[in-house]
């Protein structure tokens, strides 16, 4: 096999359109014209201004790749738009069912008889804005497999810009989606919060009618208790506007005027009557115990010793209480 017989080359130079501060690409089609695995090398005299992928592979028989290659965007514009800039393709026969892993730099090295081949493209810099074109009478015929392979090459370049285009427009849309999913979040957050806020004074106010409702309970009752106690005295004295015992203390004993004598004894010393009254009292400390024990179960306390003002008022009348004397 001779030289140049293992792949072809697509197109013979590397245009590329030319802008200050930007990048461009081309691309370059290798053909496999074998029925063996063939291994390629893509190399630059100017690896840095170039990125070049894949820059090593290998073509199946009877196949071919595509190679991109990138031109980085430049600061300054060469003198006249020309470049020296140039592209060295090799390739050589690979083992049977070789693939892009299986190349290394010794595939490539010349020893022992081995076939190297090499194609070399120079770099040809145009306008971004090309002028119109010239009439199709001056144009240069170009044959079918020109025509093909350009048009092999032009399907690679043009399904990336599509898919450029859909990767540009899908980012606006999927942050729009975004957006719009946490605002139905922050809005359902804060619709729960107000309901949680509604609850929570509910309980409150429910809270704040029951503390109600017990304590009116309670003054309720107070003032029943009240009632009765004044009824009580009402009854009790119903002629006590004198100052004299009343007509009846014999009749319910030394308790039924309690609040009379109290009244007398924070103001004055009782009256004769009500001291002759205590006076001719056969049981006196039975009378005693029964008005304590009466006084404690109308206020709701436990039995204590026999009121200070009950002692006061008997023993202003010439009896005497025992001193700490408790009913049993």
């Amino acid at each position: 096999m001779s030289i140049g017989d293992f792949i072809g080359i697509q197109p013979s130079e590397l245009k590329f359109p030319f802008e200050l501060k930007k990048q461009s690409s081309c691309y370059m089609q290798l053909s496999n014209k074998t029925d063996q695995y063939i291994a390629f090398k893509v190399k630059t005299t100017n690896p840095k201004k170039y990125c070049v992928g894949p820059n090593a592979g290998v073509v199946l028989p009877n196949s071919a790749c595509n190679v991109r290659v990138t031109l980085q965007a430049q600061e300054e514009a060469p003198l006249d738009m020309q470049c020296r800039d140039k592209f060295l393709v090799q390739s050589v026969v690979a083992p049977q069912g070789a693939s892009s892993k299986d190349v290394t730099q010794e595939m490539f090295t010349r020893e022992d008889g081995k076939i190297v081949d090499e194609f070399r493209l120079r770099v040809v810099y145009i306008p971004a804005n090309p002028p119109s074109p010239v009439p199709e009478g001056e144009e240069e015929a170009t044959s079918p497999e020109t025509s093909l392979a350009e048009d092999e090459i032009r399907k690679p370049v043009l399904s990336e810009v599509f898919l450029s285009i859909m990767l540009f427009l899908s980012v606006p849309f999927n942050f729009i989606s975004v957006v719009s999913k946490l605002n139905e979040e922050k809005a359902s957050v804060t619709k729960e919060n107000k309901k949680l806020l509604r609850e929570l004074e509910l309980i409150k106010n429910q809270t704040r009618k029951r503390q109600g409702n017990a304590l009116s309970f309670v003054v309720l009752i107070f003032g029943l208790l009240l009632g009765i106690l004044v009824g009580y005295v009402i009854t009790g004295n119903p002629t006590n506007t004198s100052g004299k015992c009343p007509v009846d203390t014999l009749k319910l004993g030394i308790c039924g005027d309690w609040v009379g004598l109290v009244h007398e004894v924070v103001g004055t010393k009782p009256s004769s009557e009500c001291c002759e009254l205590l006076k001719g009292l056969a049981d006196f400390e039975a009378a005693l115990c029964l008005c304590t024990e009466i006084k404690a179960n109308v206020l709701g306390i436990a039995k204590v010793k026999v009121p200070i003002a009950l002692s006061l008022a008997v023993n202003s009348c010439g009896k005497k209480v025992p001193r700490d004397f408790v009913c049993s």
